[in-house]
């Protein structure tokens, strides 16, 4: 399939791309890419068309017309100059690499042509593996996990906390939802990190009193600091769901930290 791309840019500056790539390599752009660069772009990359091939045809030579003929044409044939480029090439050369230093999103094809030297086989490594294919199939849990905080607990928690409201003591209900369906997602049965068990606990199964009141972010800062924690753990499950096809060699920091999580680094 060929990618049509369109920088945006005028005159002199505008440019099209014609991208070999997969037929699903558009949802890719426009469901991970898009989203992860939106706003960070002055005139957005756009894929403007696509075809299923395209003719390719060399330039005919300039052709000075005669004084005497000026209906003549210039050229023999209309020009048609341009190549083609892969999709891993274009992702490397024209696409943005990071945003506030975070690597942008890769697509499938960039993972599976990393050098075999750097990347180790997913057979040595069973357990992310699992864990990966885990991810892949509660995706649609987590998304709506991920849907349900950010429609508003995700605005609402820290306000509550600052205007010294007891529903802050409802970010519990979300934070043990999300850490019990990640539990289950873990290629061995049995606790998460230790660090987050504590962190998790201090935070739930909390019942608000009134002398709360008195030592106030004693008792609701627990709650959430776990919330967000639970939050950044959904975050990173969604987006490896959706960037991985198979265990990296090179680790993204939030994958790393998925690894710690499930004791599996």
């Amino acid at each position: 399939m060929i990618f049509i791309f369109d920088n945006g840019e005028a005159f002199s500056n505008h440019a099209l791309y014609f991208v070999d790539g997969p037929a699903d390599f558009d949802r890719w752009f426009n469901d991970i890419y898009r989203p992860w660069i939106d706003g960070a772009e002055y005139r957005p990359l756009m894929i403007v068309a696509t075809a299923p091939a395209v003719e390719r045809r060399e330039r005919v030579p300039y052709k000075p017309r005669p004084l005497d003929k000026f209906d003549m044409s210039i050229e023999d044939d209309p020009m048609h100059e341009f190549s083609t480029m892969s999709v891993v090439d274009f992702l490397a050369k024209i696409v943005v690499q990071k945003r506030d230093g975070k690597p942008r999103p890769r697509y499938r094809l960039e993972i599976e042509t990393v050098n075999p030297a750097e990347e180790s086989p997913d057979d040595s490594r069973p357990g992310e593996s699992l864990l990966l294919a885990n991810l892949k199939a509660a995706l649609p849990e987590l998304e709506r996990l991920c849907g349900d905080c950010r429609a508003r607990a995700d605005e609402d928690v820290p306000y509550r906390l600052l205007h010294l409201s007891n529903k802050v003591y409802w970010a519990q209900h979300h934070t043990t939802e999300i850490v019990t369906r990640l539990r289950a997602l873990a290629p061995v049965p049995g606790r998460l990190d230790d660090y987050i068990e504590e962190i998790i606990a201090a935070g739930t199964g909390k019942k608000w009193e009134l002398s709360h009141n008195g030592d106030w972010t004693l008792h609701t800062r627990p709650i959430v600091e776990a919330y967000f924690w639970a939050r950044y753990l959904l975050d990173m499950a969604i987006r490896f769901a959706h960037e991985y096809e198979r265990p990296p060699g090179l680790l993204d920091y939030g994958w790393a930290a998925l690894l710690t999580i499930y004791r599996l680094r």
